[in-house]
This record gives C-alpha cells, sequence and structure tokens, in this order.
C-alpha cells in the first residue's frame, strides 16, 4: 500500500511540475507613469482593435525630411501586447501607399542578456547616435506595395540582419493601411536568450526614414520615449528541450511504477 501511494504521488507530482514549467504565468501591472505597458491582442488588419491602447503623441510637423514628403512624420505611437505577441503601431503624416519607406523599432534586449550599442543603421540629416543601448533592430523597407521585414541584431561591430520574418506564427508580421503601420513581433524575439517574462521591461525608440529611389535613405523623423514593460500573462518557453524531455521521463517512469504497484497489489 505505501508503495502504491507513493509511486502515485510521485506521478502526480512530475505531472504538476511539469504543466507549472509549461504554462507557468506571471500577472503584472502596467509600467510606471512614463512607460508603457498593456495587455491587448490586436488584429493586424482592423484598427478598431486598438481601442483602449495607450498612444503617444509626436509633434506634427517635424518630420527632418520636410522638404520632400511627410510619409515619415510620426504622428502617434502605439503599443500593446498579449501572451505570444507583442504589437507596435506608428501613424504617419502622408499616405504610405506608393512610397519608398521605412521605419525602425529600436530596443534594449528584454531581459539584458545582451549588450547593445547606439549605432543607427541610417544616419542623416543631423542623426548620428541613437540614445539607447539597442540589441536588436526592427526593420521594415517597402517601396509601398512591397515591404521586407527584418530583425537585425547588434553583433558588436555593426547592425546586421539575423532573420527576416515571413512566418507570422512563430516570428511576426506587418500590415499597413493610408496613414497607420502595424507590426507584430513574436515575444521570443525580443530577447537574446530566446526568453521573456510579463516582468520583463525595455526602453525602445522608432525612427522612419524615407528615399527616391530605395537606394539613398535619408533620416526623417525618430520618437525617443522611454520604455515598456511586458504585460500580462506571459506564457515562457521551455527553458530547453533536455529540459522537456526529461521532465517528461520523470513523468512516464512514476506512471509506469504507480500502473505496476496498483497491479502487483
Amino acid at each position: 500500500m505505501n508503495k502504491k501511494i507513493s509511486s502515485e504521488r510521485i506521478a502526480l507530482m512530475m505531472v504538476l511540475i511539469l504543466l507549472a514549467t509549461a504554462i507557468s504565468t506571471r500577472i503584472v501591472l502596467g509600467g510606471t507613469p512614463v512607460s508603457l505597458g498593456k495587455n491587448q491582442t490586436i488584429n493586424l488588419y482592423d484598427l478598431t482593435t486598438w481601442q483602449g491602447v495607450a498612444n503617444i503623441t509626436d509633434t506634427i510637423g517635424d518630420n527632418l525630411n520636410g522638404t520632400v514628403t511627410n510619409v515619415t512624420d510620426i504622428k502617434n505611437v502605439w503599443m500593446c501586447n498579449n501572451y505570444t505577441y507583442l504589437f507596435v503601431r506608428v501613424d504617419v503624416g502622408d499616405t504610405l501607399a506608393n512610397n519608398n519607406f521605412t521605419i525602425d523599432l529600436y530596443i534594449e534586449d528584454a531581459n539584458h542578456t545582451k549588450a547593445g550599442n547606439d549605432t543607427l543603421l541610417i544616419t542623416n540629416q543631423g542623426i548620428a547616435k541613437d540614445d539607447i543601448n539597442a540589441t536588436f533592430l526592427f526593420h521594415c523597407i517597402s517601396n509601398g506595395t512591397i515591404a521586407t521585414f527584418s530583425r537585425y541584431n547588434w553583433t558588436g561591430t555593426q547592425w546586421a540582419a539575423d532573420q527576416t520574418i515571413t512566418n507570422s506564427t512563430t516570428q511576426g508580421a506587418i500590415n499597413w493601411t493610408a496613414n497607420s503601420f502595424v507590426m507584430m513581433i513574436r515575444l521570443n524575439l525580443l530577447s537574446s536568450s530566446g526568453t521573456v517574462n510579463s516582468t520583463n521591461s525595455f526602453k525602445f525608440n522608432i525612427y522612419t526614414a524615407w528615399c527616391w529611389n530605395l537606394t539613398t535613405w535619408y533620416a526623417g523623423d525618430y520618437l525617443d520615449y522611454g520604455t515598456y514593460t511586458l504585460t500580462g500573462s506571459i506564457i515562457p518557453e521551455f527553458p530547453s528541450l533536455a529540459l522537456m524531455f526529461t521532465l517528461l521521463l520523470l513523468t512516464g517512469s512514476a506512471l509506469v511504477i504507480a500502473k505496476k504497484s496498483k497491479l502487483l497489489r
């Protein structure tokens, strides 16, 4: 009887450990009054789903490329997250369609496991340096109809594209309307370790640029705000496949022992 009880308890304990590791969540409130943090799920193709999300207002008409187009003039920036994705919306002063533009999101490593740098990918029109030590850059380049969305990683000496974001399930996606550009970024892409928690905060900046021919780019506008705090329930990835396999193996072994003990009783 004691063996039966003991083995069944072990099996139950292993199951609980496995479930806790797989779906552990921590609930946090939004960031400080000078930072953003909002738990909300966004539909990339429906701007009404942003209702209830705070936005940052940028000065209208401060576009550094004011002699050409206001497509790079940032008007508002919105940010929120759910348990899987970070959502970023940038509203601009002119229509994005049929214009050559870039929209860049610079962020610190979300769990601060890797240092960054203040070097910008596009430097022109009086902007030479970023004012945060960004580790990652989410860079969209478009001719107004076709866009490439990539993550850049600071290698220690330069920005280098480490992946093109094409899979909406495992990486993210983008969409834009006449005046609004929306990014959806898988949370694990925000840290060098590939995992994040709901307590993680990171500084961010947003830069825009414009050109005539997709060759020579000119810095347009930038929003230098502060921090974003991942908010709500975050389901972290398993720390490693080895850990997951070990937990499954231990759980399976404990269940077999419990079954055998019951049969021998």
